[in-house]
């Protein structure tokens, strides 16, 4: 039996076509960069805080004063010359040893100097001695002329008397005669005698000057033995100490330096800064070598010209082309703290004039 139910007809299936997934892709960022603009940005950050804050601090710091670092410890080196020439026989100093005012440094021979000590001396004695004499003569003289003096005046009575007696014929004319001839020899030897008073009293200024001559010559030569020690002119340290005991020393000659306590500042100031620096105002002192030295002092003067005045070769700007440069002048300052002798002369400094106007 033939099977009566149809197929049922199936519809027709459509494919379904699915669209293409889209892929988005996202940029990723190394870390190793990130971390570069993250510097970057905090250097930059931390280089305008230090910007300002170095601005900051000059307005600041500019505002209290005039300032510069063009400055240096000074002192007023004494050069210590030998004053008497001769050999060295003593060295009581060594370098750089504090010594005070007075002290011994050192010696020469004395041994020329004592020998001519002890000639003006002598010399002297004899123009003492010369005076004494000369006043006796002077003494004598003037003895010889009071007997002069009488003998004259006996000369002339006796010649009186016998003129008389010849005028009353009690004497002869050759009586008269030598009675006057008497009279005019005893009147010429009281002349001489008074001409030689005259000599003497002249005699006894010449030894006077004789006796000032050699009293000043003995002085100078007492002077010259006592320039044969060399003595410290202040208190400070010694410098450049280069003696050997035998050397020998010129009058004049350099023998060592002497750095003095006494301690100041010289600042180089720009031209443009004068108008704010008065003498008299204070000033703070910091030292480069020394950061916890902070000294104090006073504005001393002001120099009277340029460093560039003193120059070997001044600048001529009348020639050729000209480039406008701010000169610097020397402002002197006093030091009164008492420990800035303790630190060396010639030092760099920065210094703040605070009384600025």
């Amino acid at each position: 039996m033939a099977d009566d139910t149809a197929p049922i007809p199936q519809a027709p299936v459509t494919p379904v076509t699915q669209a293409p997934a889209t892929v988005v892709s996202a940029t990723v960022v190394p870390a190793s960069g990130l971390g570069r603009v993250v510097r970057l940005v905090l250097f930059l950050v931390a280089a305008v805080v230090i910007v300002a804050c170095v601005g900051g601090y000059l307005v600041w710091r500019n505002s209290l004063g005039v300032s510069t670092d063009d400055a240096f410890l000074r002192a007023d080196v004494v050069q210590v010359p030998a004053e008497a020439g001769g050999r060295i026989v003593e060295v009581h100093v060594a370098e750089n040893q504090h010594v005070k005012k007075g002290d011994l440094l050192l010696k020469v021979d004395n041994t020329d100097y004592v020998l001519k000590v002890a000639q003006a001396d002598a010399n002297l004695k004899a123009a003492k001695e010369d005076v004494e004499r000369a006043r006796s003569a002077v003494v004598v003289s003037r003895s010889d002329a009071k007997k002069g003096t009488v003998r004259v005046a006996d000369a002339k009575r006796e010649a009186d008397l016998q003129r008389r007696l010849a005028e009353g014929g009690a004497s002869v004319e050759a009586a008269v005669d030598r009675a006057s001839a008497v009279a005019a020899l005893a009147a010429q030897d009281e002349v001489t005698v008074r001409a030689g008073i005259d000599v003497a009293e002249k005699a006894i200024d010449a030894a006077l000057a004789r006796v000032e001559v050699s009293s000043i010559a003995l002085q100078l030569a007492q002077r010259d033995l006592d320039l044969t020690e060399v003595h410290a002119p202040c208190d400070g340290v010694a410098q450049k100490v280069d003696l050997q005991v035998g050397e020998m020393v010129q009058r004049g000659q350099p023998t060592l330096a002497i750095v003095p306590d006494a301690r100041f500042v010289v600042a180089n100031f720009k031209e443009t800064d004068l108008s704010r620096i008065a003498v008299g105002a204070a000033v703070d002192v910091e030292l480069d070598a020394y950061p916890d030295a902070d000294l104090v002092g006073r504005v001393e003067s002001l120099g009277a010209g340029t460093g560039a005045i003193f120059a070997l070769i001044p600048a001529d700007n009348a020639s050729g082309n000209f480039i406008k440069v701010v000169q610097r002048v020397p402002v002197r300052i006093s030091v009164t703290d008492p420990k800035a002798s303790t630190y060396p002369a010639g030092i760099s400094a920065t210094v703040l004039v605070k009384s600025a106007k």
